[in-house]
């Protein structure tokens, strides 16, 4: 993305107010038509609380009835239950309101930012706002000039639009694309990549991105869980990609291709393009890859970083 202009009084205008009337009575609207047991039931722990709201009420009207002599406590708890309910939808309306408004604002005051999209094996230049559901915008962690954060360390507005609409996030550091502040900054923003990638290349083979599982450890010691940052480079690329065979499966009958991952305890130091380096707790390694009946076993003892794993490949 090339570089565009984003005035301090435009994001004053992007946040919405918390107290904003525009969004407060729509939520309180919302919280009383949420009770609705269908909506409830998406959430099995409110759905619960809901039952019990309406099991306590019995109990309590039941209880005025007879003149029960715990009316008074069973009315609190039904009081206490009923209120949990209706906050709980309160502040998730609230969350919703304030997310439409916010995208709602970035529409109306589009900026037109240039980025270079990839077609046929030819670069050409468009708006951001030509990026569409499926386009995949790589390097999106750089820390070069036009990167995704502004002057003060925020997603820009265009990142956030391109999202919205579908547009795909790949790391693909390749040595000079990935910066671990500007990393960590989005991923406290809760802007994850949707694929980890290296653009692995001759100038970054021996650092700073080294391999895949390298890349991936970082992203650990960013705060991705494991979970996270496996299905990012194994079941999210083959959905992003027709690679013309079935991947990204365990299912019976279709071909082995697997790669067998151990979690290292220790010390281990990350870099990135800035020369930056940090340090983290856990690195995964390979240990084994079994492809299309063969498995190939990594004989290397080098858990940090290592420039090149030795493996011998075995008939299964």
């Amino acid at each position: 993305m090339e570089e565009r202009e984003r005035s301090e009084s435009y994001r004053r205008r992007r946040r919405s107010s918390l107290l904003d009337r525009e969004i407060m009575v729509p939520a309180l609207v919302e919280s009383f038509t949420k009770l609705d047991p269908r909506w409830q039931a998406r959430n099995p722990v409110m759905f619960v609380v809901e039952v019990g709201s309406v099991i306590t009420t019995i109990i309590f009207i039941a209880g005025l009835f007879r003149r029960a002599p715990d009316s008074l406590f069973v009315g609190q708890i039904t009081l206490w239950l009923w209120f949990t309910l209706i906050f709980a939808n309160f502040a998730e309306a609230l969350a919703e309101g304030r997310g439409k408004a916010q995208a709602a604002t970035l529409r109306r005051a589009r900026t037109d930012t240039i980025a270079r999209r990839l077609v046929g094996g030819k670069e050409e230049r468009v708006s951001s706002s030509q990026l569409r559901k499926g386009d995949i915008l790589t390097h999106c962690y750089t820390g070069r000039p036009n990167g995704p954060l502004d002057a003060n360390g925020k997603i820009i507005p265009e990142m956030l639009e391109c999202r919205e609409r579908g547009v795909l996030f790949d790391i693909g550091d390749g040595g000079p694309h990935l910066s671990l502040d500007v990393a960590e900054k989005c991923v406290q923003q809760n802007f994850l990549p949707d694929t980890i990638g290296t653009d692995l290349g001759g100038l970054s083979y021996n650092g700073p991105v080294y391999d895949l599982v390298t890349e991936v450890s970082k992203f650990l010691l960013l705060g991705l869980s494991l979970d996270q940052v496996i299905e990012r480079v194994t079941l999210r690329p083959t959905r992003m990609f027709n690679f013309g065979v079935e991947l990204g499966t365990l299912r019976p009958g279709t071909v082995a291709d697997i790669t067998v991952l151990d979690v290292r305890e220790g010390t281990f130091v990350f870099g990135d393009s800035t020369g930056k380096k940090r340090t983290g707790r856990q690195k995964l390694q390979s240990t084994a890859t079994i492809r299309a009946g063969k498995v190939y076993v990594n004989r290397s003892d080098d858990v940090a970083n290592p420039d090149a794993s030795t493996r011998t490949e075995e008939q299964v």
